[in-house]
């Protein structure tokens, strides 16, 4: 899946995502075999790198926030991969997000 530049691991539902140079998170189960380690979910709304990744468990629905080299913040449905919210974020790459508890 070309260079990975962020991940972020969902423990509770047995899942990681991963962003990087396809411009896309992926979604994978934890619990398949290492030789079986295909995305079960691919999300594409970023227009450049995924650079980073940050998980909010504990929202109904749990989030993920995306942030990418196209200057964008992405919020999406972790269970669904629908695109909640996009934010014109930075005047240059976003490099790194993380997710306070409140």
């Amino acid at each position: 899946p070309g260079t990975l530049f962020g991940l972020a691991v969902d423990w509770k539902r047995g899942r990681f995502f991963v962003g990087g140079s396809e411009r896309d998170v992926l979604t994978f189960d934890l619990d398949r075999k290492k030789n079986d380690r295909k995305p079960i979910a691919s999300w594409t709304k970023h227009t450049n790198y995924v650079s980073c990744l940050a998980l909010i468990p504990n929202s109904d629905p749990p989030r993920l926030v995306s942030g990418s080299y196209d200057k964008t913040l992405i919020w999406w449905n972790a269970d669904s991969g629908e695109p909640l919210f996009t934010k014109d974020a930075h005047a240059g790459w976003v490099r790194d997000v993380v997710a306070l508890p409140d």
